[in-house]
């Protein structure tokens, strides 16, 4: 990483090559796969993103950027909001059991402006969403346990008991019959 450090006057000195260095060639270096890396020399902080602020400015003073940085900016915008979502969302879902909740919380989110309504709806929606999946991958869960523990039991299942009633059923006309041809014969004898 090239270490880039600035002094009181705002001069820029390349620690690199022990030379002094402008926001253009900053942004060549850049343009040429370079890290850069920006500090305040009596400091110590961090200014890096400053520097490449101010160097987005003045080619968008000077239109000699090598990018639409309107563009670039919305995007940088509308990436952190999606991962803020993205963080909202994570930490809902390990927080609410059921949409009134989520409702609630996304509902305080969008009053206290950490949200805008359409996000807010969007957000929602996937919570709801992720809470339906969960709920039904728990529900299976459960009823692989039961078939599990049920199996172990021997007891017979719901369609073993249908296939037996089914059964039963079928012997019980067969005895009638029986009962009914045995009594026609006696009749048929006497």
């Amino acid at each position: 990483m090239r270490v880039i450090k600035r002094y009181a006057n705002r001069k820029l000195y390349d620690t690199e090559i022990s030379k002094p260095i402008t926001l253009p060639e900053i942004a060549m270096l850049i343009a040429e796969g370079e890290h850069v890396q920006v500090v305040d020399r009596e400091s110590g902080e961090d200014i890096t993103t400053m520097v490449l602020a101010q160097i987005i400015v003045e080619q968008e003073r000077e239109k000699r950027q090598w990018l639409p940085i309107p563009t670039v900016l919305r995007e940088m915008i509308r990436r952190r909001r999606d991962e803020a979502i993205d963080l909202y969302e994570h930490s809902l879902l390990s927080h609410v059991e059921d949409p009134e909740e989520v409702e609630a919380a996304v509902r305080d989110l969008v009053r206290r402006r950490r949200l805008g309504k359409k996000e807010g709806r969007r957000l929602r929606e996937r919570l709801i969403e992720r809470l339906r999946d969960r709920r039904l991958r728990f529900y299976r869960q459960i009823e692989a346990v039961i078939h599990r523990i049920l199996g172990q039991m021997d007891l017979p299942t719901r369609k073993e008991v249908a296939d037996l009633r089914e059964r039963i059923h079928q012997l019980h006309r067969r005895i009638e019959e029986l009962m009914a041809g045995r009594t026609e014969g006696r009749s048929l004898n006497t």
